[in-house]
């Protein structure tokens, strides 16, 4: 899924809050004048 959008954002540091409590992880990938990539990882729950 991609999405594009431009300025900053108050809800990343509350994702990342949310994504580190379930145990994931953010990756971040900044290329000048192409953009940004953020890649969430959670763990799977094997119940």
């Amino acid at each position: 899924m991609r999405h594009t959008t431009s300025g900053t954002s108050l809800r990343r540091p509350l994702a990342h809050e949310i994504i580190r409590a379930h145990g994931g992880e953010i990756r971040v990938e900044s290329r000048p004048r192409r953009g940004t990539t953020f890649e969430v990882l959670l763990p799977l729950d094997e119940k």
